[in-house]
């Protein structure tokens, strides 16, 4: 590491040096500094049945009413685009849209963790650590935030943080209610009610 900080220091005086975490990408939001809902987002994927090429997987699982296009805006979840970028991350695996995978074995096929490249969102509510959920409350109090999206990545969201190594990517005034609202697995959670619900009460507050 110190020798690439040397080699920067030749380019320009200010750099940024990131470090690497192993885990899953997750969404917690907080509203109301009481209510919090987890949500996990995974690449673009298919999982094998045996007997389906991976072109017939994406076109099945594209098939899901709740799946809007690409460019799509009124919607969460996207289909998963076939481009070159797919293309080109089935060749890194030595596949191609034809082959047939075993069952159950997942793979992934795009690069980013982008809802319009077909993310899976899974709700994790119910197995989240009650230790985790204090975090990201402890989050919401701090920033003084009545409204506001946690970017947290573990190996475990079942974990408590305090035993594995995660990290706060970023927090979000304006979150993406959105996917816990309408996951891809999982039990969708009220939580545009819940909003709602606390506008109209700070709504009533303030006209008293």
């Amino acid at each position: 590491m110190l020798n690439a900080i040397k080699i920067s220091k030749k380019y320009t005086p200010a750099f940024i040096v990131e470090k690497y975490f192993n885990g899953s990408l997750f969404r917690a939001s907080v509203v109301g500094k009481r209510h919090v809902f987890v949500c996990q987002k995974e690449r673009a994927n298919v999982v094998g049945d045996g007997c389906s090429t991976i072109e017939k997987l994406i076109k099945m699982k594209n098939r899901h009413a709740n799946r809007g296009d690409t460019d799509q805006i009124n919607t969460t979840l996207h289909k998963i685009p076939i481009n070159d970028v797919l293309i080109d991350n089935l060749k890194k695996q030595g596949l191609s849209l034809q082959s047939i995978l075993p069952k159950n074995k997942k793979i992934y096929l795009q690069n980013k963790f982008v809802l319009s490249h077909g993310c899976d969102i899974i709700n994790c509510n119910e197995i989240v650590h009650i230790k985790n959920k204090s975090l990201f409350l402890k989050v919401a109090n701090i920033l003084q935030s009545d409204l506001i999206g946690i970017d947290f990545i573990c190996p475990d969201i079942s974990k408590s943080y305090e035993e594995q190594e995660t990290a706060i990517l970023e927090t979000n005034s304006l979150p993406y209610i959105d996917m816990h609202q309408y996951p891809s697995h999982g039990d969708p959670e009220p939580v545009a009610e819940i909003v709602w619900d606390m506008v109209l009460n700070k709504l009533a507050v303030n006209n008293e």
